[in-house]
Parts: structure tokens; sequence; C-alpha cells
């Protein structure tokens, strides 16, 4: 979870340009912290959008050891509507929460999806781009946990 809310700034994505919390909260038995941010990016594929902006709303469950984190653009929104949403848990096979800040991919399980609304011909432009921008998020994933862990021995392989 550390991983997660420590990302960026990182070298293998640089398309994100700054992350800004604009507020804070935990619910009343402080079990559940949510937080909203405000994500500043720039493209290379959409060059004359320029920096593009980001709402991502995250819920760290501490009592049931959930993660669940939803973001969807802000800039653009009259061409393409995207929502993605991940959902980290405990592995079934690791009991250990604490130590999941140390090594998110081998003790963890990720749920991953993106939903897309585009006007009609921009999807498979969008598709292609966002194969690409696969590659880079899995590196930026594991320079992440490396320099989180940086005993970890699973770089490289991990997606």
């Amino acid at each position: 979870m550390n991983s997660v809310q420590n990302k960026y700034p990182n070298p293998f994505n640089d398309s994100v340009l700054s992350t800004d919390v604009i507020s804070r909260s935990f619910s009343p038995d402080k079990s559940k912290m949510y937080s909203t941010k405000l994500i500043n990016t720039v493209w290379e594929a959409f060059v004359k959008f320029g920096e593009a902006k980001a709402l991502e709303m995250s819920c760290v469950d501490r009592r049931n050891k959930k993660m669940l984190i939803e973001s969807h653009n802000l800039t653009g929104r009259n061409i393409l509507r995207a929502v993605e949403q991940l959902e980290y848990t405990v592995h079934p096979e690791n009991e250990n929460w604490y130590d999941i800040c140390c090594n998110i991919i081998s003790r963890t399980l990720l749920k991953h999806s993106l939903a897309i609304d585009s006007l009609r011909g921009f999807g498979y432009c969008l598709m292609v781009v966002s194969q690409g921008a696969a590659a880079k998020v899995r590196n930026a994933y594991n320079n992440v946990i490396k320099k989180t862990d940086p005993q970890t021995k699973l770089m490289g392989h991990l997606f």
C-alpha cells in the first residue's frame, strides 16, 4: 500500500508532473482513511492537449486490509471519459498486513479495470496508446517497489 501512495514522481512514468492531496479524512472509528488527490499529467500521444488533470479518490481500510482507488479525467471530457478502478487486498496466504508495504506484488492481489467512453473512431487509437502505457506502468511500479524494498529480487518479471 505504501508503494501505491508513493508512486510519483517516478522516472519510468514521467507523464505525471505532480500530485496534490486535496483532502484527507478518517472514518469515526479511524479504521478507514479517505484521500482525494489532483493529478497533473501530460500525454505524449496527445501533445495538443498540453497538461491534463485527473482526480483520484482512495480509501484505505485497515480493518479489512483493503485499498480502493478510483480515478477519472477532468480534462478533455468532451472527447474522452476514462474511469480507472484499483483494488488491493492482502493475499489469502499472507496474513502479515505490515509486510505488504515492503513487497506489494508478492503479498497482494490487484484487480484493475479501465472504462473508456470516447468519440467514434477514437477508441482504437486509445487502445494502442494504452498498451504502450501499460508497459510503462509495470516498470514504474517495479521501480517503486525497488525503492521501498531494495532487497526484492523479482524486478523485471513481476508482471
